[in-house]
């Protein structure tokens, strides 16, 4: 619910992290439009998810950063990474994707943008991004990522609910202005279908506080790149596209949710090596589970395998989903 205190401007409202429970051992899950917050608190999300659902919430992870960078899988102990995130793609019930830092020191995009982010939506799965501050945990202050959103998606806290659960948000780190992108005139979160070797029209809408690049990414590759100046402007690109791919706009500071286009009416399926790599790591994840490496407080042995076996088949469904969408992927 909104706090009472809040302006029609200045929202402030509650609803969940799942922080400091023993659900949040395979990740925090941030669950938004809830009009409850007595959830199952179960070691594995799914069940929360599922009781989410029941009162028509939107839910997804946070601490996408977390990730490693360097292609090998997540391992248990490693502090905040949603571990069933990938699960939940598979099963196409994973609503968002939350990052805390846009872009490190480095200028560098963060690990769960390119490393967690993209491989999943080469795999054929669409999901928005969204941005969280996480503060007072995080010193960056509030704010210091945010989730913007076109105004047609609503106004108030319902507008900014259906604009994530519609695919057009925007991540914005700690600045002023704004970025927006249309395909063929279609919003973010869109499907639009195209002939092969057919030019689509991405037109991107910018007001950037200082002078940078604009990029347009097409299935995790930066396919353009131009300086835009500081301020508004309007930039319109031209691209053929001879298979299917989702298309989003980037820059510095600011990411926006992808565009997706079949080419003849095939499925996204731009990489292989991507879905095998989620198949790959669920069974590790099943692995480290059946060997113990997944402890929780007081928690015996027995009582941790009980639990993850109750959702077992699901990991396997996801798991088998991905192998799928490897050996479907496009040449």
């Amino acid at each position: 619910q909104d706090w009472e205190g809040a302006t029609s401007d200045r929202i402030v409202h509650y609803d969940l992290e799942v922080s400091g429970f023993a659900a949040a051992l395979m990740g925090h899950q941030v669950i938004l439009g809830l009009s409850s917050l007595d959830f199952p608190n179960q070691l594995s999300s799914l069940p929360i998810a599922d009781w989410a659902q029941e009162q028509g919430a939107v839910d997804g992870f946070a601490h996408a950063g977390t990730w490693p960078a360097d292609g090998t899988f997540p391992v248990a102990g490693g502090g905040d990474v949603p571990f069933e995130a990938p699960i939940r793609a598979g099963l196409g019930t994973l609503g968002f994707l939350e990052i805390e830092q846009i872009m490190g020191h480095d200028g560098q995009w963060s690990n769960g943008i390119t490393a967690l982010w993209y491989p999943l939506l080469n795999s054929g799965v669409a999901i928005p991004i969204v941005g969280g501050s996480d503060y007072p945990f995080l010193l960056d202050g509030a704010g210091s990522a945010r989730t913007l959103f076109p105004a047609e998606a609503g106004t108030g806290y319902a507008g900014w609910l259906n604009a994530i659960r519609t695919g057009r948000t925007v991540v914005a780190g700690n600045r002023p202005g704004w970025l927006d992108i249309t395909v063929d005139g279609r919003r973010m979160g869109s499907v639009l279908d195209v002939a092969s070797g057919e030019q689509i029209e991405v037109v991107v809408g910018a007001n950037l506080m200082e002078a940078g690049s604009l990029e347009i990414v097409v299935n995790g590759t930066v396919q353009e790149s131009v300086p835009v100046g500081a301020g508004e402007t309007q930039t319109t690109f031209t691209l053929p596209l001879t298979t299917s791919a989702w298309i989003a706009a980037r820059a510095p500071g600011f990411h926006a949710s992808p565009v997706y286009a079949r080419v003849d009416g095939k499925p996204i399926r731009p990489s292989a090596s991507n879905a095998d790599y989620f198949a790959r790591y669920i069974d590790d994840l099943l692995r480290e589970i059946d060997t113990g490496a997944f402890t929780y407080h007081d928690y015996g042995a027995e009582r941790i395998r009980a639990e993850f076996a109750a959702v077992r088949d699901q990991y396997l469904a996801a798991r088998d989903e991905f192998a799928r969408r490897a050996a479907d992927a496009q040449p």
